[in-house]
């Protein structure tokens, strides 16, 4: 049986920064059991971690160069993750999402990807999105509109 050293005390996740590093644009954030925040020497590691895990390019057809590190700075040991978006986790995020607009007793409700994005489209459609029309945005980007009706 594992002993605990001493009693938990509550500590606040805190934001840090908004990292941007070879076409990603990462969100930090950071928990100490010593202090507000994480030290610089654990939160300049974990962008060296992040550097050698992230893979490059960054911006795909299915992925989008978005994600998070969180730094945790504990008594007995560190623990940093790194995680992204990408399309293995579009479907859990829409399941998600479609249950939460039930929730909210929508009867539909709208998604938009880049044309070109086929993964996005795949899952959406999977999930019932019926396409509406494409238009363009202001980055010149041909995007797709679909809705997905809930009742």
């Amino acid at each position: 049986m594992i002993k605990i050293q001493s009693d938990y005390h509550k500590r606040p996740i805190r934001f840090i920064e908004l990292w941007e590093d070879g076409g990603w644009s990462l969100k930090v954030y950071g928990i100490s059991y010593l202090s507000d925040y994480p030290s610089n020497k654990l939160i300049d590691t974990s962008k060296e971690l992040a550097r050698d895990t992230l893979p490059f390019p960054a911006v795909t057809n299915n992925r989008y160069g978005l994600g998070f590190i969180g730094v945790h700075e504990g008594s007995g040991a560190n623990f940093i993750f790194v995680d992204w978006w990408s399309n293995e986790i579009e479907l859990k995020i829409l399941a998600l999402a479609l249950e939460k607009a039930k929730e909210l007793n929508l009867d539909k409700v709208l998604l938009v990807c880049h044309s070109s994005n086929t993964a996005s489209k795949k899952v959406i459609i999977n999930n019932g999105g019926i396409w509406d029309k494409d238009f363009v945005d202001k980055q010149k980007n041909t995007l797709n509109r679909f809705w997905i009706e809930l009742k």
